[in-house]
């Protein structure tokens, strides 16, 4: 994968949202694969540690598994799991445990969070005013700008991955 083999992400992570399993059921699972897990609270406090969860641990792959009580664990494991009948993961690259963190807060309380959204487009907002004054009105460069929108994606992935610590893949 491209944004891979560019960021060289310290984690993997898989955000997975069960509807009908219970956590005790894949807990069990986990458990048996090897996994370390810890207890997530919904509300997370002001002074929430990442650092103490992840850093002893030291495996690459992070999994933020979300149940429909409201339950949310955090699991660490030495390879990627997949199982039948779990729900398809959301799929990210993570740089550092600050980036752990802040999927953490995405995910159980977003609103705690700058939408990314906002940052970009503020960012191409400043690039295309910046643009629009040089061209002064240059046909050639106004259609160049256009075209900067075919590889955006990458580009938004890994100003995310920089900006916040972990991107989708």
């Amino acid at each position: 994968m491209f944004l891979e083999r560019v960021t060289r992400p310290r984690y993997k992570g898989l955000v997975f949202k069960f509807k009908d399993e219970k956590p005790e059921e894949v807990l069990r699972v986990l458990n048996e694969w090897g996994f370390s897990f810890h207890n997530l609270s919904v509300a997370l406090s002001a002074d929430f540690d990442v650092e103490s969860l992840v850093l002893p641990s030291e495996k690459p792959y992070i999994y933020l598994l979300l149940f429909k009580g409201g339950e949310a664990f955090l699991a660490m494991g030495d390879r990627g799991m997949k199982r039948r009948g779990w729900p398809e993961p959301k799929k990210y690259l993570i740089k550092n445990e600050r980036g752990v963190e802040n999927l953490i807060r995405k995910e159980l309380s977003p609103k705690s969070i700058i939408p990314p959204r906002l940052i970009y487009i503020t960012f191409w907002l400043l690039v295309w005013v910046a643009l629009l004054i040089i061209s002064r009105g240059n046909f050639f460069l106004s259609t160049l700008i256009s075209l900067i929108g075919l590889p955006l994606s990458y580009f938004e992935s890994f100003l995310h991955y920089h900006i916040f610590g972990y991107c989708v893949t």
